[in-house]
């Protein structure tokens, strides 16, 4: 049956339109005008207008995802206060910690599907064991109410203890991330036979090794690259050219193994005559040293 459906649109439309207002003879009388509506309607702790927090979510809120802004100070040990929360795809909403929604607050949030007062809100404590703040707020406004219930809302925790468990979950998908996925730095390097491929280098995890005397220390780490599609591991010691050395021919048309064999033996040559020199000099500088020094 819709009966109930009907009836929470009845008093809702009551609310809007229907409200008590004091005759001059002292007697009730329903007024159904906006205006007088407007000055006569009791406060609630739960109606906000978009107005009222403009000009923070233009300026202070900012639009990172995450971002957070503090409308109201909290109550240490006691609950958070009132924030503004930037959620995915510019979806923002008003929460506050420190309300106690009475009777006529959650019938009118119920009204409205911006707005919401989940059970336990402004009294629930955090989940959390040695937490003693409010961990059910209640939701002044939601950008998108369309979008599921945020975790600050369903979770139970405290605004500071989700910040916390969002912080740590954030960095265990960032270390498995690594951990699966290594990134590196692309270099380009020559290959057996002249090819030219890209390095990708990633720091290997580090191994430990126990010491006989009980500490802990780290031992020396493969290096491991990508090159071509496929990862490699080097010893810690290798060594990785990155691009070949300038003036470097390549073998192909116009130079081959002749022209490669040439090229060899003047390097030879010039590399031989570099090595005689750097004798003689060093026995020039030998026999300097050992003559003796004139008397005094």
């Amino acid at each position: 049956m819709d009966v109930p459906a009907v009836k929470e649109e009845d008093e809702c439309e009551s609310m809007s339109h229907h409200i008590p207002h004091g005759g001059g003879d002292g007697t009730n009388v329903e007024m159904n005008t906006t205006a007088e509506v407007a000055t006569t309607a009791p406060a609630s702790q739960v109606m906000i207008s978009p107005d009222d927090f403009a000009e923070d979510l233009e300026l202070r809120l900012g639009r990172a995802n995450g971002n957070v802004y503090h409308r109201k100070p909290g109550v240490d040990g006691v609950h958070d206060g009132q924030i503004m929360i930037r959620l995915k795809k510019k979806r923002f909403i008003v929460i506050d910690y420190g309300i106690i929604p009475s009777h006529e607050d959650i019938r009118m949030a119920a009204c409205y599907p911006q707005m919401a007062t989940p059970p336990g809100c402004g009294k629930q404590k955090c989940v959390t064991a040695e937490c003693t703040k409010i961990g059910v707020p209640v939701l002044l406004h939601d950008s998108d109410p369309n979008e599921p219930a945020s975790l600050y809302m369903r979770s139970g925790l405290c605004f500071t203890c989700q910040r916390l468990l969002n912080e740590k979950r954030r960095t265990q998908r960032k270390r498995k991330s690594d951990l699966n996925q290594p990134v590196g730095v692309v270099i380009p390097a020559v290959m057996a036979g002249g090819t030219v491929g890209a390095f990708n280098i990633s720091p290997a995890v580090a191994t430990t090794a126990v010491a006989a005397n009980g500490t802990y220390h780290l031992q020396p780490t493969l290096k491991r690259f990508k090159v071509n599609g496929e990862c490699v591991d080097l010893p810690p010691d290798a060594i990785i050219i990155n691009g070949p050395i300038e003036g470097t021919k390549r073998h192909g048309n116009g130079y081959t193994f002749n022209e490669i064999g040439v090229d060899l033996q003047n390097l030879m040559h010039g590399t031989t005559n570099d090595i005689h020199q750097l004798v003689n000099d060093v026995g020039s500088a030998t026999a300097i040293n050992n003559v003796p020094a004139p008397a005094a």
